[in-house]
């Protein structure tokens, strides 16, 4: 084994421990995809289990376990897949940041062995950003004797109108992801807590332990056919008192160009899913609202709170805005640039440009570098200084 293989395999550790506790130990194998492209990753997750591959939907449905709470420990544990590639850059003497690196990560759960494979140098690609994660499963379900996903063949090339619908959906997406994380962090903590949750759309409510607060319903996810399903459709016959906020989110969608805003069904991928989806309709509101994810049986349904204490939407420290950017801009494909400006303006910190980098003032200076790649603007350096 040559010295950077045997390097490369200790430094998977974290991310592999990570990965076993997500799953629990119940499955044989756990498949890790990550390909990242100026500075943004995108992660996917596969999984094996008596010779037969699943996606990470289909293992939620199979596995039964809590998906929240373990979503949500993936994602602050997910720093541990970022120093790995980070590392990875030490060992090859790059620059992490000016080329694009996939990497497939098999790990055997019982015999606790890794195997690691790297594809550097892809081309700046959108068609392979979006289709590749899928084009894995693909493969690995074709060698387990399974059909391949229905519907998710690789794309040779996006239309000029699609990638002008992900343009649209990237800038607004950005603008309201970093407040809405910061929101979404201060209900966990002030809202929902350790406690348990019980909904009932008749009263159109939701209690949290012995807290109840009035909810609007946004839509809800179908783990069977993958497709979200917005609330303004009504299936359900609700009272139309429900349905107000997921109306005026429809209208504000198409006016900016949405176009998973317009229609009543939408096929659920890496960018469009529940999560995404209500950060938008919450982050669009003035103020922001805070949301909630309603497990069931067949999947999820979404619902915005509302008259919930003004803690979850206070400021964040430096500390806080600096962790929530960094998780952002390694967890999601976004226009940097838009997303700090955005944050910076709802958390009314203080900021302005000095050429590419804005001089935000916290209790600490902090200055963040940016630099035009053809998909926007990228994060070059964030540093720290004393006032």
């Amino acid at each position: 084994m040559r010295e950077w293989e045997k390097t490369e395999k200790e430094l998977c550790e974290p991310l592999i421990d990570l990965v076993s506790r997500f799953v629990d130990y119940q499955v044989d194998k756990v498949y890790v995809y990550f390909f990242r492209e100026n500075m943004a990753t995108t992660y996917n997750f596969f999984y094996e289990k008596e010779n037969q591959i699943y996606s990470s939907i289909e293992m939620i449905s199979l596995l039964e376990y809590p998906y929240d709470s373990k979503i949500m420990e993936l994602q602050r544990n997910m720093m541990a897949a970022h120093n790995y590639t980070c590392e990875l850059e030490q060992i090859w003497d790059e620059n992490i940041f000016n080329y694009c690196m996939e990497v497939r990560i098999t790990y055997d759960v019982h015999t606790q062995s890794v195997d690691i494979f790297h594809f550097f140098d892809i081309p700046e690609d959108e068609d392979f950003y979006w289709y590749a994660p899928t084009s894995w499963l693909n493969e690995l379900k074709i060698e387990h004797g399974q059909e391949p996903v229905e519907g998710r063949a690789p794309k040779k090339m996006f239309s000029e109108l699609e990638k002008e619908n992900i343009k649209k959906w990237r800038q607004v997406f950005s603008s309201c992801l970093g407040k809405m994380t910061a929101i979404q962090l201060a209900c966990g903590e002030h809202v929902v807590g350790e406690q348990n949750w019980e909904i009932n759309f008749q009263k159109g409510i939701i209690r949290f332990g012995n807290d109840e607060y009035p909810i609007q319903l946004l839509g809800s996810e179908s783990r069977e056919d993958e497709t979200w399903l917005w609330g303004w459709e009504n299936v359900n016959q609700f009272d139309e008192k429900l349905l107000k906020l997921v109306k005026t989110a429809k209208q504000q969608g198409e006016a900016l160009g949405l176009e998973s805003f317009g229609v009543a069904e939408v096929a659920l991928n890496n960018s469009i899913n529940g999560h995404n989806l209500a950060t938008v309709v919450c982050g669009l509101q003035e103020p922001p609202l805070c949301y909630y994810r309603c497990p069931h049986s067949g999947g999820a349904a979404f619902v915005a709170l509302t008259e919930v204490p003004q803690e979850v939407f206070a400021p964040v420290n430096l500390q806080k805005f600096a962790d929530i950017t960094m998780k952002c801009i390694n967890y999601h494909k976004i226009d940097h640039k838009v997303f700090v400006e955005s944050f910076l303006d709802w958390n009314k910190t203080a900021y302005h440009w000095d050429g590419n980098r804005i001089i935000a003032q916290f209790d600490q200076e902090l200055q963040i570098g940016f630099e035009e790649i053809k998909s926007g603007w990228r994060i070059e350096k964030m540093e720290i200084s004393s006032l």
